[in-house]
């Protein structure tokens, strides 16, 4: 069964998120001063899970190895739009 799934992120460069096996990003927004990410996620898969790459970066940041390596997923804003981040994940995720 297909659902979806919430998970908390970090304000990082570049982080691994363990999520089940299949899964596939959908969204990323704030909530307050708290970023998640949305993705599907194929609960007969549940227990089989994999590391993901997801990187953040400010705008102005250096951003090579995100878009190299990643797509964008998101632009997500903090603080009534002080802060901007783009948050890009793996092209497999």
């Amino acid at each position: 069964m297909m659902t979806i799934w919430k998970f908390p992120l970090k304000i990082a460069d570049q982080q691994f998120l363990r999520v089940p096996s299949g899964s596939k990003a959908i969204s990323a927004q704030s909530q307050g001063r708290d970023v998640y990410l949305w993705a599907t996620v194929d609960t007969d898969k549940a227990n089989m899970g994999v590391d993901v790459s997801v990187w953040i970066h400010g705008t102005g940041h250096c951003a090579d190895m995100a878009v190299r390596y990643g797509r964008h997923l998101s632009t997500v804003q903090i603080d009534e739009g002080v802060l901007i981040f783009h948050v890009f994940v793996g092209k497999d995720f």
